[in-house]
């Protein structure tokens, strides 16, 4: 979980630079290099996913391609509420580019909300 919690920490700190709507989504993975990128979606509803794509870009340009670990969080309450109920699984989309960038990513873990707390998936498992 340590890098799990290093990707929530590092959510919380990007979302006290902006001001969540009612569908901000900040996604955060961690390479297998062990450095951590992250992006803040605005609208995650939104046809428009260039944030997503910069995202993949970064890891692409970074050679950083292989990814361990996903978050995905909505933010539209702010920082300072209880993240458990705010982890989400990313987009079809943002999962399916990781993989595309990167077959290996299909082992990939996203941190999940399951009944008693935290659990994870593979991107395999979620495709």
């Amino acid at each position: 979980m340590k890098d799990f919690e290093e990707l929530l920490s590092v959510i919380k700190n990007a979302l006290q630079s902006v001001t969540p709507h009612q569908y901000t989504q900040v996604i955060a993975v961690c390479s297998d290099n062990g450095y951590i990128y992250h992006s803040i979606i605005n609208n995650a509803l939104s046809k428009e996913k260039t944030i997503e794509e910069q995202l993949i870009n970064q890891l692409i340009e970074n050679d950083s391609t292989l990814v361990k670990k996903v978050v995905c969080i909505w933010a539209k309450d702010g920082v300072n509420v209880d993240m458990l109920d705010r982890v989400d699984m990313p987009s079809y989309d943002f999962r399916k580019k990781l993989c595309d960038c990167n077959s290996d990513n299909v082992n990939a873990e996203i941190l999940l909300c399951g009944k008693e707390g935290f659990i994870t998936k593979t991107i395999g498992q979620t495709m």
